[in-house]
């Protein structure tokens, strides 16, 4: 949060002094749109940044949570991008052909992008676009996409603020901030796409079990990531450019990495052909789904979204955690999920663990958290399902009295995960 309000508060404010304080008294119109033109290009280099998924950002800020800010600021810039086109417009100056442009790229990647994500405001308008387009693009197609219109925003952006003041007046502190921070968002998202911040990995199994691909690498070099967390996999010989995002199975502790991946779709299916001594590149540190010193602990997963809370649990077993925890999965090992046969054996480390499968028939309501807890506003809630099922799950546990800064959760689908 500190990192946040320094990057999207502290810095534009600081630039807006530098910029704004030394000249003659402007009008509030004036004195406005200078300040909302330093917010755009700011937020604009912030979101190049946070987007680039740089582990050390990671750190401070988890990527999930970047997706959630990135959808508020997006719309920020865009406020802020109008204001300054109607007041330059208004002021009677020559909006120039790089002006127009940026203006251009930004709506309609801006517009494009709500038809890509979920986004507050405009799901139903979202869902309504869906229906009459029968050719969706994929979401790799999007990404890529993507990628394409921050390039072009970014050298826009560059090439338009050059000959202003804010680069090019008189203030030498001011010019050497606004293009350091260009350089380092341009760095981060240069970065980002070469194999540097990847981890090469050497495939030592890749078994089908129920529709689950079992897949297990060994890594070149120590992996850095946290139980509950997700990494980007990506195998050369599938394709080259596209990586996904799977959750690890595995805890850090140990030396192999692990993935129960769901064969859905093409790229899934193609991983499902990968054999012994393939290589597969990991970007790792992804997710913020790791409890903390909470005195209970109770674990909510539909399908596959058991994956991530698997390898939380496989975290505390090793440490020989002594709390009360519950783990409630609507599948089995022998009903879709092979790899919760884990359990079993892992709590034989946690002495006050209890893994309760619904039964058929049974829903996450709050009869059933209610029978199956004797106390449910003293745990901590882990939720790792679709997001229907997330939303049924908390205003089920709301009503039993759970606080909601107590539930955390992941949004488990195709297309970029969420968590609070």
């Amino acid at each position: 949060m500190i990192l946040l309000v320094v990057v999207y508060a502290v810095l534009p404010l600081l630039q807006a002094a530098l910029f704004i304080g030394p000249r003659p008294i402007l009008d509030a119109a004036g004195a406005l749109n200078d300040a909302a033109a330093i917010l755009c290009y700011d937020w604009m280099l912030a979101n190049v940044i946070f987007g680039s998924k740089i582990p050390f950002l990671q750190k401070h800020l988890p990527y999930d949570g970047r997706i959630r800010f990135h959808v508020i600021s997006t719309f920020g810039i865009t406020l802020t991008l109008v204001y300054h086109g109607i007041y330059e417009f208004a002021a009677g100056k020559v909006i120039d052909v790089v002006s127009w442009s940026l203006a251009l790229v930004f709506l309609t990647f801006a517009a494009l992008a709500l038809f890509w994500m979920p986004v507050p405001g405009f799901v139903r308008l979202r869902r309504w676009v869906q229906a009459k387009v029968s050719a969706r693009p994929k979401y790799d197609t999007s990404k890529a996409a993507h990628g394409i219109f921050v390039l072009a925003l970014t050298l826009l952006l560059f090439v338009h603020v050059v000959p202003t003041d804010f680069v090019s007046g008189r203030d030498a502190a001011q010019t050497i901030l606004a293009l350091a921070y260009y350089a380092a968002a341009l760095f981060c998202f240069v970065i980002a796409r070469t194999p540097l911040l990847r981890v090469t990995t050497t495939v030592k199994e890749a078994l089908v079990d129920d529709g689950i691909l079992q897949l297990t690498l060994v890594p070149t070099r120590r992996l850095r990531y946290r139980s509950g967390q997700f990494a980007f996999l990506r195998s050369p010989r599938i394709h080259a450019a596209e990586s996904h995002p799977f959750s690890f199975l595995s805890s850090p502790r140990e030396p192999e990495v692990r993935f129960a991946i769901r064969v859905r779709g093409d790229y899934t299916t193609a991983l499902t052909t990968l054999v012994p001594g393939d290589r597969v590149q990991l970007r790792t540190g992804f997710g913020n789904l790791y409890p903390g010193g909470e005195p209970a602990l109770c674990f909510v997963s539909t399908g596959v979204g058991a994956v991530p809370l698997l390898s939380v649990v496989r975290e505390l077993a090793l440490k020989g955690d002594k709390r009360p925890i519950r783990f409630f999965s609507t599948v089995d090992a022998e009903r879709g999920l092979p790899a919760l046969r884990q359990l079993e054996e892992l709590g034989a480390s946690l002495p006050r663990f209890q893994w309760t499968p619904l039964e058929a028939g049974d829903r996450y309501d709050s009869a059933f958290f209610k029978a199956n807890l004797d106390q449910p506003q003293d745990f901590s809630y882990y939720l790792c399902s679709s997001d229907l099922v997330q939303q049924s799950v908390v205003k089920a546990l709301q009503s039993l009295g759970v606080r909601r800064r107590a539930i955390h959760q992941e949004v488990f689908a195709l297309g970029p995960a969420t968590t609070q």
